[in-house]
C-alpha cells in the first residue's frame, strides 16, 4: 500500500518560511499511529527541517544530491526507487510539494486533515486533484483553539477502455468449456507462438486441476478479448501467461488486465519470468527485471525474472 499523509489549511497552504505554520496538540498523533512500523518517504528539505530519522519506522529520503545514511534512515534517488526498497512494506509519502505532486497519479490512499485556518504569505501549497478519482470519507473533527477534521481519500477501482472507447471488464473466469475452446485457444495462442490446439488443451487441463491457478478474462462487448493466468503457490503471485487478441493487441489492453487485477485481488506485486521475445512488454508494463543465462547443451538461453509492484503501475 502507498499512501499519502498531509495537512493543509483552508486555502491549501503546507508551508510557510521552511515551517508548517500551524501547532495544534494532537493534530499529528494520526501520523505517528499510521507510520509508526512502516516506511515513511520525504524529500531531502522535509527530512532536514526534521533533522532525524523518525522513531520505530524506516525513513527514506528522496534526494539526487545529499546522502543519508543511518540508523533507520536511508536515500534513494526517485520516489519510484525508495518504493522499491520498501520491499512491500506499507508506504507513507510525507512531503514536500514535490513528492505528493509525483505521488498523486498513483498513491492508494491520502490521508489528508484538514486544518480550520487561513493562512496568509503560505508558500508552499498541496497540489491540486481529482477528487473525482477517489471516494472521500470525512472524520472526526478535533481540536480546541483551532479545529481539523480528518479525511481520508481512497482511490476508485478504476475501469478502463478499449480503442473504440468501449468499457472493458476484467473478471474471473469459471467457464472451463470455453476455456478448453477453439475461441479460447485463438487468443491464447498469442503467447504460446507455435503450439497447436492439442498443446493448448493439455497446457489448460493442467493448468485448470491446479488449485494455486486462477485464469482472468478481458471482455469487451460481449466478446473475450484477453486472458491472464496466475499461479498463487508462491508468496508473490506469478503470471504464468498473458495475452490478448490480436487486434488489441496494441491498444495496452494487457497492461490494463494487469493493473485491473492487482487492484481488485488486492495484490501489491506480481511476478513473471520470460524470454527476449517478450520482455518488452513487461518493460512497457512498469516491471523491474533480474537477467539470468541459462546454460544448455545446445547453447544458452535468457531468461528474465520480472517483478511489479502497485507504485510502479
Amino acid at each position: 500500500m502507498i499512501g499519502l499523509i498531509v495537512a493543509r489549511s483552508k486555502n491549501n497552504v503546507i508551508g510557510k518560511g521552511g515551517e508548517i505554520p500551524w501547532r495544534i496538540k494532537g493534530e499529528q498523533k494520526q501520523f505517528k499511529e499510521l507510520t509508526t512500523g512502516n516506511v515513511v518517504v520525504m524529500g531531502r528539505r522535509s527530512y532536514e527541517e526534521i533533522g532525524h530519522p523518525l522513531p520505530n519506522r524506516e525513513t527514506i529520503v528522496v534526494s539526487r544530491t545529499k546522502q543519508f545514511e543511518g540508523q533507520g534512515v536511508r536515500t534513494a534517488g526517485s520516489v519510484r526507487e525508495a518504493i522499491e526498497l520498501a520491499h512491500g512494506k506499507d508506504v507513507f509519502i510525507a512531503g514536500g510539494c514535490g513528492l505528493y505532486r509525483e505521488v498523486i497519479p498513483f498513491v492508494d490512499v491520502m490521508y489528508i486533515t484538514e486544518v480550520d485556518l487561513v493562512i496568509e504569505d503560505g508558500d508552499v501549497f498541496f497540489p491540486e486533484f481529482n477528487e473525482e478519482d477517489f471516494e472521500k470519507t470525512i472524520g472526526e473533527t478535533l481540536g480546541d483553539e483551532i479545529r481539523y477534521t480528518r479525511t481520508e481519500y481512497l482511490r476508485k477501482k478504476q475501469a478502463f477502455s478499449d480503442s473504440s472507447g468501449c468499457a472493458v471488464k476484467v473478471a474471473l473466469c469459471e467457464d472451463n468449456e470455453w476455456l478448453l475452446s477453439e475461441d479460447a485457444f485463438a487468443i491464447y495462442s498469442q503467447c504460446m507462438y507455435h503450439a497447436t490446439y492439442e498443446d493448448y488443451t493439455t497446457q489448460m487441463n493442467v493448468l485448470l486441476a491446479d488449485p494455486s491457478v486462477k485464469v482472468f478474462v478481458c471482455e469487451s462487448q460481449g466478446t473475450k478479448t484477453g486472458m491472464m493466468v496466475l499461479d498463487y503457490a508462491d508468496e508473490i503471485v506469478e503470471i504464468v501467461g498473458i495475452a490478448v487478441s490480436g487486434d488489441t493487441r496494441r491498444k495496452g489492453i494487457g497492461r490494463k488486465m494487469i493493473r485491473s487485477v492487482m487492484e481488485t485481488e488486492n495484490l501489491q506485486s506480481i511476478k513473471a519470468q520470460t524470454d527476449e521475445d517478450s520482455i518488452g512488454f513487461y518493460r512497457k508494463c512498469g516491471f523491474s527485471e533480474e537477467k539470468t543465462v541459462i546454460e544448455y547443451p545446445d547453447g544458452a538461453a535468457v531468461r528474465y525474472n520480472c517483478i511489479l509492484k502497485t507504485g510502479r503501475l
